[in-house]
């Protein structure tokens, strides 16, 4: 849950607050304290493992797989582990007061 006046962190954000916050980022309508507190967002246990936010990147660090398609599913042939998304920096938007 988000507080007023608070900067929230990662626990302090909901799936939904999570998902809602990425909305308004790609629509551009958003609040700097949460792409602050996004830039730090962790999953501890997702489909594939733990995600994290590679701070200043806006892109997963995650782990990957190679996998072939066999019998309509895939079955992986390589775990790679976590990779970082390999992306430049980006800088965060200033706070305008």
């Amino acid at each position: 849950m988000i507080v007023a006046g608070k900067t929230p962190g990662p626990d302090d954000l909901s799936n939904e607050e999570l998902l809602q916050s990425l909305h308004r980022l790609e629509t551009r309508s958003y609040d700097l304290d949460v792409i602050a507190a996004l830039d730090h967002a962790q999953i501890a246990q997702g489909p594939g493992g733990p995600a994290a936010m590679v701070p200043g990147q806006h892109h997963v660090r995650m782990n990957m797989y190679i996998a072939q398609a066999r019998s309509g599913r895939f079955e992986i042939v390589e775990s790679l582990g976590a990779l970082d998304p390999q992306e430049r920096l980006v800088e965060t938007p200033a706070l305008v007061g």
